[in-house]
């Protein structure tokens, strides 16, 4: 799909503009070092399907400084596409928009293959639209589930109340796998994700006796917390290092008091 047209108030203008006039602005435009407003990318001019493909044999020749030329050249359309994405997306500032897509264009630049015969455009919308999704998924969440897992978990979601309204009744695993396409084992997987509950361990709640957090009521195991464990090991290498200044038998036998030799641990009578 073609990317959308960057509307503009100096088309004709930049039909006028030569290559070199517009490596000018790009590299004016560079030097400012800020993020540009509005009425500035309204100025930056746009480059033709030859222009791109020249300035894409220059990256690929090594010349970096046109990877810049390229972004600056395409800030507009990330702008646009920014404007019409908050009018839906109120939790997601602009410039959050902006900022995430211009890491999407970054990535489109590296990757863009000239050869493959479609304009940069419509290659980095792709690019553009996963990071700004990506973030914006991520958006607020203290435990972050991979963007293309959650979509196959909203997925399953979907055809799940599908089903439920066409049967009437709760579909089967069977059924929800040859709606999805997917095996049997993996719409099971994805049933059991769609019911997890994830809880950040340092979510605060509450009980009768105040506030409190979930990693307080984990029960320890036999071995004891993880930071207790490591305490103990630590503590028992310190104490090994130390008693390497004892004699011999004087090692001995505080290793074995205190059962630092498990293999080999000994009565007190023994001893």
């Amino acid at each position: 799909m073609e990317a959308e047209t960057i509307p503009t108030d100096t088309e004709k203008n930049e039909r006028r503009l030569s290559l070199e006039e517009k490596i000018e602005i790009y590299e004016n435009t560079l030097q400012k070092g800020y993020l540009l407003e509005d009425t500035d990318l309204k100025q930056i001019p746009t480059l033709t399907r030859e222009e791109e493909i020249e300035f894409a044999k220059k990256i690929e020749q090594g010349e970096k400084i046109y990877e810049n030329y390229l972004l600056i050249a395409n800030l507009r359309f990330l702008a646009m596409k920014a404007t019409k994405a908050i009018s839906t997306e109120d939790n997601f500032e602009r410039e959050d928009i902006i900022q995430e897509g211009v890491i999407g264009l970054m990535e489109s630049i590296k990757k863009f293959d000239y050869e493959k015969g479609y304009k940069f455009l419509t290659y980095a919308e792709w690019w553009i639209d996963q990071n700004t999704t990506r973030a914006r998924e991520n958006r607020g969440e203290t435990i972050r589930i991979p963007v293309n897992l959650k979509k196959k978990i909203l997925n399953y979601r979907k055809q799940h109340e599908i089903l439920h309204k066409d049967l009437h009744r709760e579909p089967t695993s069977e059924e929800i796998s040859q709606k999805m396409g997917v095996t049997k084992e993996k719409a099971k997987y994805l049933e059991n994700l769609s019911k997890r509950c994830i809880i950040s361990m340092d979510k605060p709640i509450t009980d009768e006796n105040g506030e409190f957090y979930w990693d307080s009521k984990i029960q320890e195991t036999t071995f004891g917390t993880p930071e207790k464990i490591i305490l103990r090991e630590t503590n028992k290498e310190i104490i090994k290092e130390l008693i390497e200044n004892l004699s011999e038998r004087e090692r001995e036998i505080l290793l074995s008091v205190f059962a630092f030799n498990e293999d080999d641990s000994k009565s007190l009578q023994d001893i």
